[in-house]
């Protein structure tokens, strides 16, 4: 089988010409009919009636900030709440927080494209993404606002407020927010050029690392690190390698690890308790991962403290 090509994403005056392009027309092109929410009445799209077989491209999840999501090109199904739906071009899904929502290929051959921005507390991100048959999940571009200034914030409060009533929402006013974080997004690229995309990738390395930290009293996958920072778990692996010379699992593992040494050392809990602290199924996982990254057991590391 011949090895998934690695595209180069794109650089941020391309992502400057794509917004101010493709995806500014995309938006002024909405329609009523687009939308797809937790609004009464009937929601854009064609229901699926069962979930799609094989792995989910962008994982189900719920997050706790606003994600909205745009067909650009091709079709695919979106989840929003407890239901799939059939997805075209033009399509725009806007997912409150705490809403359950995701995206796969609606037919295996069919690629597809699509625009997510995270509206987070921290930072505005959109990333630019798709699908295609020969490499599977496709990374274009990433582009982040942080902080995200007193603009994005208003024109994010403005479509959260939106996508929280009950009435769905006027095409009209759902457009003027979204051309504004795209306004900012785009004076944000042609203010900061990164030509060979190493801000960025120092940016999302930098951001993938944080959430680790945050997080280090459970299991983190690298497809969920990879999903927070909206990348391909494939270029964000190959990204936080280049960055920091380890691997993004290893660096998790020894995140972790690091966190249950400082509990060894500063308390008399046991392993067992330790384990189950940080999220490990059982204390012989803990005890084998602990092992594999310092090089001799919990107990052993505890006994050389003394």
């Amino acid at each position: 089988m011949t090895p998934k090509r690695r595209r180069k994403p794109l650089s941020t005056e391309e992502m400057a010409d794509f917004i101010a392009g493709r995806l500014t027309q995309a938006i002024s092109q909405l329609k009523a009919d687009s939308l797809l929410g937790p609004w009464r009445g009937p929601p854009a799209g064609r229901p699926h009636p069962t979930p799609p077989r094989g792995r989910l491209f962008v994982p189900c999840h719920a997050d706790d900030f606003l994600e909205m999501c745009l067909v650009l090109k091709g079709e695919c199904l979106l989840r929003c709440g407890q239901h799939y739906y059939a997805a075209r071009a033009g399509t725009l899904g806007m997912y409150a927080p705490g809403t359950a929502h995701g995206s796969h290929f609606r037919r295996e051959r069919t690629s597809y494209e699509v625009v997510v921005w995270m509206t987070k507390p921290e930072g505005l991100v959109m990333a630019y993404h798709g699908y295609t048959f020969r490499e599977g999940r496709v990374y274009f571009g990433r582009i982040q606002l942080q902080p995200p200034g007193q603009e994005a914030r208003s024109a994010g409060r403005h479509l959260l407020q939106l996508v929280s009533h009950t009435q769905r929402p006027s095409v009209v006013s759902l457009k003027e927010p979204l051309l504004t974080l795209s306004l900012c997004l785009l004076r944000k690229a042609l203010a900061e050029p990164d030509k060979d995309g190493s801000a960025a990738r120092c940016a999302a390395v930098k951001e993938a690392r944080a959430y680790v930290e945050q997080r280090l009293d459970r299991a983190v996958s690298v497809p969920e690190v990879a999903h927070y920072v909206m990348l391909s778990p494939n270029y964000l692996s190959s990204a936080f390698r280049e960055e920091t010379g380890l691997s993004l699992g290893h660096y998790i593992k020894s995140r972790r690890v690091d966190a249950a040494k400082e509990l060894l050392a500063t308390t008399t809990r046991s392993v067992k308790d330790i384990a189950y602290a940080l999220g490990f199924n059982d204390p012989y996982t803990f005890s084998r991962t602990f092992k594999t990254v310092a090089g001799l057991s919990p107990s052993e590391f505890r006994k050389t403290l003394s």
